[in-house]
């Protein structure tokens, strides 16, 4: 590795003795496998197989004050977001150019508005929330760098999602949010956490998180470094995101009413969804899940006169979105007529069509620059926000600005070259 690249170390000594090395390798694998840190393969789909999903066998060490600041400016983002997805005018003004050249953001623009023209049906929505930082490992001349020992000067946030997990807040038009942050390095030099990119739907991985903390207990077990353990901060994403959907059940006051998961025709990150869906089954055995594809809920699925979302004689009371965010998961009108007939219903959705156009990144781009957030946070969370937030730059590559853009390269932070 080179002498400028920047890394957080192991929190254990390597390399490891190349038998040790051999042996703790083969047992995590297996213990992944046998616990459910896996997915099918793309390349040789079964369903009747599964492979190991990619893991770093040791942690990392890792600052616990930066840790703990990430946590602290969690709630001011989940705030703005939330306020973001319920301000028309906000939403429209920034979106009014991409919806003119994006034929999917379109699309969901005009469930967007078909769905506030008409009037809400269920002024709550369950947020799912992610988001993504990264510890920059370079300070400037003025920066005054950490008390520590490693290489880096602060957080650098790369996305924001709003599925995944973890637990949220109540606002206006309420929202139930479930979070978790995922962390990465960064080399771009400013003493801060700072935001890149906001993403409101398409974050997985909150099942399959929680066992690769277990697998990092064993895999340090197995090395006989039990005095890491205390270091080792607790990983409960999956109970959280469960219990999230579970009070957005509760809410809906329906004791018959079901958990509809929405799927891909062909699923790979069983393990992860079904971890969920087990999950939920253990928290309250008396909710059901069930898992139908958009073209099933197209074909199958109608409002009642109460807008009760019903599908095969059940009534959904929470809709979970794992498929629904590429263009490819809406293949012909159907797929969209499902989409627009769940957002007209009275069902909790993760996400609402409010929080998924939220999460798009010409609104991410336009909360980046100066006092686009005014309007959102008062001047307390707008100072702890800005600590954490990146400008964003939209490449467009047949315009002069993009020109200047490619032709000067030094104008771009370092952080996103």
């Amino acid at each position: 590795m080179s002498q400028d690249t920047s890394y957080l170390p192991s929190c254990i000594p390597i390399p490891l003795p190349e038998e040790e090395l051999r042996e703790v390798t083969e047992k995590a694998r297996d213990w992944a496998i046998m616990h459910g840190a896996a997915m099918r393969s793309k390349a040789n789909f079964s369903e009747d197989s599964i492979n190991f999903a990619p893991f770093v066998l040791l942690p990392t060490t890792f600052p616990r004050k930066e840790f703990e600041k990430a946590v602290d400016v969690q709630l001011v983002l989940n705030e703005l977001m939330h306020k973001v997805a319920y301000n028309r005018e906000f939403l429209t003004t920034t979106l009014k150019e991409t919806i003119q050249v994006d034929e999917f953001t379109a699309n969901l623009f005009k469930i967007y508005e078909t769905v506030e023209d008409e009037g809400v049906a269920q002024p709550l929505s369950l947020g799912m929330v992610r988001n993504d930082l990264m510890l920059e490992s370079s300070c400037s001349s003025t920066d005054k760098p950490h008390k520590h020992d490693l290489p880096f000067c602060g957080w650098k946030q790369v996305e924001f999602n709003t599925i995944a997990s973890g637990f949220g807040w109540l606002g206006p038009r309420v929202a139930l949010g479930m979070l978790r942050s995922d962390y990465m390095i960064q080399s771009e030099p400013a003493n801060s956490v700072k935001q890149v990119e906001i993403n409101t739907v398409a974050s997985s991985f909150g099942g399959i998180a929680t066992i690769i903390s277990r697998l990092n207990r064993f895999v340090l077990q197995e090395l006989g470094h039990l005095d890491k353990f205390e270091n080792l901060p607790a990983n409960d994403a999956l109970a959280g995101l469960c219990r999230g959907m579970l009070e957005a059940w509760k809410i809906y006051n329906n004791p018959k009413a079901v958990i509809l998961f929405v799927i891909e025709d062909v699923t790979y990150n069983i393990c992860d969804q079904r971890f969920h869906e087990f999950k939920i089954a253990e928290l309250n055995p008396s909710v059901k899940v069930i898992r139908r594809t958009l073209t099933q809920i197209g074909d199958r699925a109608s409002l009642n006169p109460d807008k009760e979302l019903i599908i095969d004689n059940y009534v959904v009371a929470v809709i979970y979105f794992r498929a629904g965010y590429e263009p490819g998961h809406y293949p012909t009108q159907k797929e969209w007529s499902a989409r627009l007939l769940m957002e007209r219903s009275r069902a909790i959705k993760s996400p609402s069509i409010q929080y998924h156009l939220a999460g798009t990144k010409k609104v991410q781009q336009a909360l980046s620059k100066s006092g686009a957030v005014e309007m959102f946070l008062n001047e307390a969370k707008r100072s702890r926000r800005s600590k954490i937030y990146l400008p964003v730059y939209m490449a467009w590559i047949l315009t002069s600005s993009a020109i200047r853009l490619f032709k000067w390269p030094s104008m771009i932070p370092r952080g996103l070259c």
